[in-house]
């Protein structure tokens, strides 16, 4: 892919460069979302969650509700991303905000959505207990995350996640990341050449975001716009 796709919190989709950061405007979603994530699928189709736990397909000019079920025990999936397993398949992997969850709640399941069908094909318990994760699938079966300690609001760390299972493979700090805190407003993940991208929005940065790339060979983190 030669650029990302961005989703504002008013459901205006946008075209990124990861070199440049140039943006553009492809205009308004059309379909009555309230997006809490999005995730794009190798043919370019966007699947976006919303706030209530439902789950939109849309080709960009097109959007529909796909009457996905989120089975009563989650109200929004707050991070999701594309990961494709070995015999090349496409799957959603989210993480959920529980009905019961107040903000900060423990994360302790992903969520995987068969496409296919627009059913849960499994719930993956994450043996480690934390506070959000938002996600980024690769098209070689990889999966990647980002989480926050919402106790200080500054401990921010990368993971390789396995998607078979939900282990952790390796876990990378990234506190400098919140600067001076971390998703108090919104961010994401994003995987594209190579790198991971951290996008944060915090009370003092509410019409824009940090750009932050991890180069995952050099383990190099810097801030890029």
């Amino acid at each position: 892919a030669k650029q990302m796709f961005v989703l504002s919190n008013d459901a205006q989709l946008h075209t990124l460069d990861p070199l440049s950061l140039d943006t553009t405007e492809l205009g308004r979603l059309p379909c009555a979302v309230n997006p809490s994530s999005m995730a794009v699928a190798r043919d370019h189709t966007l699947w976006i969650g919303g706030d209530k736990g439902e789950l939109y397909r849309s080709d960009w000019k097109t959007c529909s509700n796909t009457g996905f079920d989120p089975v009563n025990f989650y109200n929004s999936m707050q991070g999701s991303g594309i990961a494709v397993d070995l015999e090349g398949k496409e799957y959603l992997y989210a993480t959920p905000v529980r009905t019961d969850g107040a903000p900060g709640s423990p994360v302790n399941d992903i969520v995987v959505v068969d496409l296919d069908n627009v059913e849960v094909s499994a719930t993956l318990p994450i043996e480690q207990g934390i506070d959000l994760m938002e996600l980024a699938g690769t098209g070689d079966s990889r999966l990647f995350g980002v989480n926050v300690d919402f106790r200080t609001e500054k401990g921010v760390t990368l993971i390789q996640v396995d998607p078979s299972n939900a282990r952790f493979l390796w876990r990378s700090d990234v506190s400098e990341i919140a600067n001076p805190f971390f998703c108090t407003i919104g961010c994401d993940i994003a995987f594209w050449s190579g790198s991971l991208y951290v996008f944060n929005s915090d009370l003092n940065n509410r019409t824009s975001s940090d750009v932050w790339r991890y180069e995952l060979e050099s383990q190099q983190l810097s801030k890029v716009g």
